[in-house]
This record gives structure tokens, C-alpha cells and sequence, in this order.
């Protein structure tokens, strides 16, 4: 095989991997989890084909994620816009739909205190039995309802997933206060590979 037919068959390559890497660049899907963030949280997300997602938070009581304390669930659905107006090396927007959240105890000291003060307007909590909690006050804190919507962004390096973070001036309550700053300190690793 001669010089330019070499140099040619690398070109392809490269193309058809630059293709690929680009393709799979414009889509979170697949299973994405944390480490252990500040000794006492671990984050899972499910970005499904099928356009739904399912973020679990698990809080744990002890500062070295070993002691299951409670645990977040939020489900709904994702979609990304257009990637006309981003360039392919930033990031790229992603809106989150809720559907739903869930609270689940996982220890009975909590589920005792739980109980005690009716969280979330609750007072018959066991360990283990997820609450519906959508769109309730949970003691001053308001749980988003269903259809609230989160106007964010991602970027996929290698198998890590970094979503976006909020501020005073870009919350993600529209699409005009969509945030613009990546969570670098918040890595997700691909599960699935």
C-alpha cells in the first residue's frame, strides 16, 4: 500500500472517529454516578433512550458514604435542544421535566424524628418505603411540583458527565437563566461503558 493511500485510510479514520466521538458528545444518556461528594453524598443518574431520567441522591450519616441515611429520588424527562447556537467544544444545553420526587428513610432514628415532626406532612414513615413528595413543603423546604422544569447544560469528557451549576443570576428557571457554569467539583463516571 503506497504513502497516499495510507495517508488516506488514516484520514477516514480520523473522520469517522471524530464523527463518532461527536455523536456520542450530544447525548448524557446512559448510567452516571459520583463518587463520594464531601464524605457523605453519593449522586446516580439514569439519562434513558427513551428521553426519561431518574436521579437517586443518597445521603448517608456517616463522612465516608458507609451509613445509609436518606435517600432522594427524582424522575421526569430529558431532552437537548439544538446545538446550532453551541459550539461543539462547550458545553451543550440539557432540560430536565420533573415528574416526580420520592423520599426514602433508610435509618430508624430518622424515621423516629421524621415521624416526630411530620415531615413533609408525613408522620408514618418506615425504613425503606418511599413518600411521594412532589410539590409539598417539607418544613420550610419546597419540593419542586410536577412539571417544574430545570434549564441546565453538560459536557461529556472521556466517560465523565459534568452538569451544570446554578447561581443568583442563572437558577435554570428558563431558558434565559439557563446556567453557564459547570460543576467541576460534581463529576459523574459512566457506569455502563
Amino acid at each position: 500500500m503506497g504513502t497516499q493511500a495510507v495517508h488516506l485510510a488514516l484520514m477516514f479514520v480520523s473522520a469517522m472517529f471524530t464523527q463518532m466521538s461527536w455523536g456520542a458528545a450530544t447525548s448524557p444518556e446512559g448510567t452516571w454516578k459520583s463518587n463520594c461528594l464531601g464524605g457523605t453524598t453519593v449522586s446516580t443518574f439514569l439519562f434513558a433512550d427513551d428521553g426519561s431520567f431518574d436521579r437517586t441522591e443518597r445521603q448517608y450519616l456517616e463522612h465516608d458514604c458507609t451509613k445509609d441515611g436518606i435517600e432522594f429520588r427524582y424522575r421526569g424527562q430529558w431532552s437537548t435542544e439544538s446545538s446550532d447556537s453551541f459550539t461543539r467544544s462547550g458545553p451543550l444545553p440539557l432540560d430536565l421535566e420533573l415528574a416526580s420526587v420520592q423520599v426514602t428513610l433508610l435509618d430508624s432514628f430518622l424515621v423516629w424524628s421524621h415521624n416526630l415532626t411530620k415531615f413533609c406532612g408525613y408522620s408514618d414513615w418506615t425504613v425503606g418505603q418511599p413518600k411521594d413528595v412532589t410539590g409539598l413543603d417539607c418544613q420550610g423546604l419546597k419540593v419542586p411540583p410536577k412539571g417544574d422544569l430545570l434549564h441546565t447544560i453538560f459536557n461529556l469528557e472521556d466517560k465523565m458527565l459534568l452538569l451544570g451549576r446554578g447561581d443568583d443570576k442563572h437558577p435554570g428557571d428558563l431558558p434565559s437563566t439557563r446556567h453557564i457554569e459547570l460543576a467541576n467539583d460534581h463529576p459523574l463516571f459512566l457506569q455502563n461503558p
